[in-house]
């Protein structure tokens, strides 16, 4: 992230599972979703060094969690107009009609 820069985080799932995404920032949810694809500004690049940014999608299935959990894919990017950063998530299945997908990252310029 560049210095004074808006920061933006684009998420886009991928799942036949309803999802339930949850973002947190600066240990308060900042939004609560349950689209598909989805926007948040994230605020001033100096106001969020070194800040956790943690997003848990809640996914519910009625079936066959397994093959859905290994295809369901979500892209999370954080952007502050010049730099663009892109992230890998965590797949835990909970239960056989629930998996969650997480991201945990440590928000650095």
């Amino acid at each position: 992230m560049g210095d004074n820069l808006q920061v933006d985080l684009s998420l886009s799932l991928s799942t036949e599972a309803l999802p339930g995404i949850h973002i947190k920032l600066k240990d308060k949810i900042i939004k609560k979703s349950n689209l598909y694809d989805l926007k948040v500004p994230l605020g001033n690049s100096d106001d969020l060094e070194d800040n956790k940014l943690i997003v848990v999608i809640n996914c519910f299935i009625d079936e066959h969690i397994d093959v859905i959990m290994e295809n369901a894919v979500a892209k999370l990017s954080i952007t502050d107009g010049t730099n663009t950063k892109l992230f890998t998530a965590r797949k835990l299945k909970v239960e056989n009609e629930m998996f969650i997908i997480c991201f945990y990252v440590i928000l650095k310029k």
